[in-house]
């Protein structure tokens, strides 16, 4: 990129020339040309000014959003880390049950998210944001509609995938039965591989933008 000193050399040098050519004589139209030519460096010098000092602020309006969205990722990821959010869903689609606290945990996530004092502002970021908040708030409706509490349990601290048709804890084993269960863990994993998507999407965003 030219600098400004090396334009103003350049006008500088123009100038001087211009000065040194005399109208009167016989090299008028000389004259008349390096006008034209100073006319069109000044306006020139003038947009690349103007392009430089925008260019300026957009860099420092940039920094402040990107300081702004780092400081509110920090903020976030203490409360739920990658590698617990990890944790938790593959457990449930491997076991096809979760304690109430672990939905607890990822449910509180969402809601602390969602505020809307804890959006991102760069729109990039936050796009990724709100796929993998919806991502979440499918997974947990999903746990919400398909997962129970065993009849007749002592326990109600953990939750299964229809605890009635499962193949290992269940009593209605029936042909019919097994269908929908296995539909359902289908359903499941499903889901599970769609929140793990949009999660690395979401940190990969964050690493390109935040931590170039």
């Amino acid at each position: 990129m030219i600098s400004t000193s090396l334009i103003e050399r350049i006008l500088e040098g123009i100038v001087e020339k211009v000065i040194q050519l005399d109208p009167t004589g016989g090299n008028s139209w000389l004259f008349g040309l390096a006008l034209i030519i100073l006319g069109l460096s000044y306006n020139l010098l003038n947009v690349y000014l103007e392009e430089t000092s925008k260019r300026n602020v957009n860099k420092e309006k940039h920094l402040e959003l990107s300081a702004h969205d780092l400081r509110n990722f920090e903020k976030l990821d203490a409360v739920l880390p990658e590698k617990d959010v990890l944790t938790i869903i593959d457990a449930i689609a491997t076991n096809h049950m979760f304690e109430k606290d672990q939905k607890a945990i990822i449910e509180g996530y969402f809601y602390l998210a969602s505020e809307t004092v804890n959006r991102y502002l760069i729109d990039e970021i936050e796009k990724a944001n709100i796929e993998y908040l919806s991502s979440i708030n499918e997974f947990c409706s999903f746990l919400s509609q398909h997962f129970f509490f065993p009849k007749h349990s002592p326990s109600m601290k953990f939750l299964y995938l229809y605890p009635d048709l499962s193949p290992d804890r269940g009593t209605d084993l029936s042909q019919q039965s097994q269908q929908i269960y296995f539909q359902r863990s289908k359903e499941l994993n499903e889901v599970t591989l769609q929140l793990e998507g949009k999660l690395k999407h979401y940190r990969r965003k964050i690493k390109e933008i935040l931590y170039v």
